[in-house]
């Protein structure tokens, strides 16, 4: 009885483990190619959604409500914006100016990472799956 359950079971396990490291390299490819053909065919950098001037706006209006605080980028560690409505117009442009390049540096350092990161993430699945795969496969080829 075992014998007869043992026959179907291992080949089917072998067959599974095989088409999802398959599936797994696919995803993975996919990943990997998708991330370089954003990255240097379209120029595609990152979130194409986010932009340090409008983040920093609030200083030039002077409005700096509770809402937006919540919101926005923060401002740099040598600015106060305890008073912006008391600020004159050089100094909220200073100001915004600064807080645009932290914005900016911030950006580039996040789209720098999450750009490795899904690298990273695309090119591991590729390298777990096909030895997975060609492991399994050797097996099924070995019990024919």
């Amino acid at each position: 009885m075992s014998n007869g359950i043992s026959h179907w079971v291992k080949p089917l396990y072998l067959y599974l483990v095989s088409i999802i490291s398959i599936i797994v390299f696919i995803i993975g490819s996919v990943t990997v190619v998708n991330l370089m053909i954003r990255e240097y065919i379209f120029d595609v950098h990152g979130s194409w959604f986010e932009d340090p001037e409008t983040q920093c706006e609030y200083i030039l209006t002077g409005n700096d409500s509770i809402y937006e605080r919540k919101v926005r980028m923060p401002v740099p560690d040598t600015i106060s914006t305890d008073n912006l409505t008391d600020m004159t117009r050089e100094e909220r442009e200073e100001m915004y100016n600064k807080c645009v390049e932290r914005s900016s540096e911030k950006m580039e350092i996040q789209n720098r990472y999450n750009f490795a990161n899904d690298m990273s993430r695309g090119i591991a699945m590729i390298l777990i799956s096909l030895p997975i795969f060609f492991w399994h496969w050797r097996l099924i080829k070995r019990d024919k």
